[in-house]
């Protein structure tokens, strides 16, 4: 069963999702849930379809912890005991051996891609063109530019 919340962007995604899953040869239901349902109801569903969700900063951890982090309340309830050992050994030496801890996360992130942990449907890339006038233009990922750090010549 895929399980989808109230907007309708979220139905069209789980129907898409269910017409692969049968085209593999998968029986695939699709079912609406409330907002807010306790884990009585939403931990029968084998897969759930989620709005984007994007954190507060650009750490390893933001991403791992609210999804696949063991031992934590998170939306898939997946645990792999060797995935949290390299994790917690990522965060120890983060400090001391940033090159370590990043070799360390991006482990992680082949064995979770490899349990197919989690998978994606999207992927939003933005752009932003800006004339030569403008400097220190930076952006965060679903927010835009940061417009009080723009100089203009």
């Amino acid at each position: 069963m895929v399980r989808y919340g109230p907007f309708p962007s979220l139905k069209d995604t789980a129907d898409y999702t269910a017409t692969v899953l049968r085209e593999l040869g998968y029986q695939v239901s699709v079912e609406p849930v409330e907002p807010g349902a306790p884990a009585s109801v939403t931990d029968k569903y084998q897969l759930q379809v989620r709005l984007g969700w994007l954190p507060d900063y650009p750490l390893p951890g933001n991403y791992y912890d609210g999804l696949v982090a063991c031992g934590e309340m998170t939306y898939t309830h997946y645990c792999n005991p060797t995935i949290h050992a390299l994790v917690n050994q990522a965060r120890s030496i983060r400090l001391t051996d940033p090159a370590e801890s990043l070799e360390l996360w991006r482990q992680a992130d082949r064995l979770l891609t490899d349990d197919a942990a989690l998978i994606p449907l999207t992927n939003r890339v933005g752009a932003i063109v800006v004339r030569p006038e403008l400097g220190n233009v930076m952006t965060r990922s679903g927010y835009g530019p940061l417009i009080d750090q723009i100089w203009v010549k």
